[in-house]
Order: C-alpha cells, then sequence, then structure tokens
C-alpha cells in the first residue's frame, strides 16, 4: 500500500489528506484520509519489506487467485508481506482512512529489537513472523479484541504526530505478540464460489 499510496494525488474534486513522515531508519508512516482506484491488480511487496495498516474507517477486500477473500473493516489491522499469489484488492466506494506503517526489515530490525526489548520476554524473531505471513500467504486481518479495541479508541484522542509514532510503537507490540504465540488470532480468510463454475461443476 505505500507504493499505492505515494502515488495517490488530489484530483477532479476528490479530498485526499495523506501525510507522511520517518519514524526512525527503515520504517515509515503514513496517515491517511483518501479514496483509492476500485482495485488494485496484483499487489506485491519486495522480500523483506512488511506493513501494517490501522483502519480507521472503510473497507477493503484482498482477493487470491484461487477464489479465497479475506474483508478488511473499520477498526481492524490488516498485515501485508509478500503477496505472490494475491490477485487484486478491492475498495469500497467510501473512502478509507487510517494509518500505514511501512518497514524495510533489514534497515528497522535493529530499531524493532530495541523496542520488543523494552516490553522484555522473547526476543524479536523476524523468521517466525515471516513463518506466520507465509501460513496466511502474505495477507493477514488480525481478529477483533478488546486490545485491539483499546488500539482505536487511543488513537482517536492523540494529535497527528502522537498517532503516527503510537502505531509504530503498536507494530512493534504486535510483531512481539506474534512471537509469544497464540495471542493474537489472524481471521480466515472466506471462499468464494462463481455460481458459472458451480453449475458447470
Amino acid at each position: 500500500m505505500e507504493e499505492l499510496l505515494a502515488r495517490c494525488a488530489p484530483s477532479d474534486g476528490i479530498h485526499h489528506s495523506i501525510c507522511w513522515m520517518t519514524a526512525m531508519e527503515g520504517v515509515r508512516v503514513c496517515e491517511f484520509d483518501c479514496t483509492f482506484p476500485a482495485d488494485w491488480e496484483r499487489p506485491g511487496l519486495s522480500p523483506g519489506h512488511f506493513e501494517m495498516l490501522f483502519c480507521q474507517r472503510g473497507r477493503m477486500t484482498a482477493h487470491w487467485a484461487d477464489g479465497r477473500t479475506l474483508p478488511l473493516c473499520g477498526r481492524e489491522i490488516l498485515l501485508l508481506s509478500s503477496t505472490p499469489e494475491m490477485e487484486r484488492f478491492h475498495w469500497s466506494e467510501e473512502a478509507m482512512k487510517g494509518v500505514l506503517v511501512a518497514v524495510d526489515s533489514v534497515l528497522a530490525r535493529k530499531s524493532l529489537q530495541q523496542i520488543c526489548g523494552l516490553l522484555g520476554g522473547p526476543e524479536l524473531d523476524a523468521g517466525q513472523v515471516r513463518q506466520l505471513m507465509e501460513r496466511q500467504r502474505g495477507c493477514a486481518v488480525l481478529e477483533r479484541t478488546a486490545w485491539s479495541d483499546g488500539v482505536f479508541q487511543a488513537i482517536q484522542s492523540l494529535t497527528p504526530e502522537q498517532r503516527r509514532q503510537y502505531c509504530v510503537w503498536k507494530v512493534a507490540e504486535v510483531l512481539y505478540l506474534l512471537c509469544c504465540g497464540g495471542i493474537l488470532r489472524c481471521k480466515a480468510p472466506e471462499i468464494y464460489y462463481d455460481r458459472h463454475q458451480v453449475g458447470r461443476v
């Protein structure tokens, strides 16, 4: 999504609000409130690139080539990594609002390790996170919990600069919790069956 947001600009009277900042080496943050093209074909991230979207408003659906879909709604968190099997993202017509944190895992590794070190417990295991994302086929949405509701409640009360810094902290916390195992769970993709295909079968 970093690539897509970088291409967005005000046009045809459509309101766009997009603000970028570099939080630390290898970590860029974008706070946005804008509309996207209906479909983003063949979304893909380079190896070692990782994104987390804190969606405050709007709806998007990820589509895989085999018919599986994964919806993202307001007050949910999207995790995105290399997605060779992803066919497209489809956005609803309403504007989407949120905070995107884009991470270069090589450049940001030391900084994220330091943040996770403040939490105590296991070190950030990049290999474990990569394996989890491979099992999710490069795209995951965290199940909504009291923890995630608390994150979005806090986001609403912060200034824009505080909000972006807070989301970087939460990225480190999500990675830490994923490495702990079993604390955060991902939504299961849905299976879409085209009725014409079913009819032929």
